[in-house]
């Protein structure tokens, strides 16, 4: 599951937002009021984080590649540009 605008900052635990520990949290946390993307994966999943802080450092990114035993990967990418449009 993806969410945008989370809202979330760094006092708030992931442990918050899934008390059983049934889904690895990913998070870009805004520096800003508002703002934030994440993923829920399920932990019977087998994935790897993906760091894109240095390659997109102006949006908020979340992105992570899924791993099949075929040695197959599927990759996901969420993101948001926390830029205010110019009207």
């Amino acid at each position: 599951m993806f969410i945008t605008e989370t809202w979330l900052y760094t006092d708030v635990s992931s442990g918050l937002l899934d008390p059983k520990s049934r889904y690895v949290i990913l998070r870009k946390d805004s520096s800003s009021k508002g703002g934030g993307v994440s993923a829920f994966v399920k932990r019977t999943m087998n994935i790897v984080a993906i760091d894109m802080s240095t390659a997109f450092s102006t949006l908020e990114v979340v992105c992570y590649d899924v791993m099949f035993s075929s040695c197959d990967k599927l990759r996901f990418l969420w993101c948001i540009d926390p830029t205010p449009l110019l009207r």
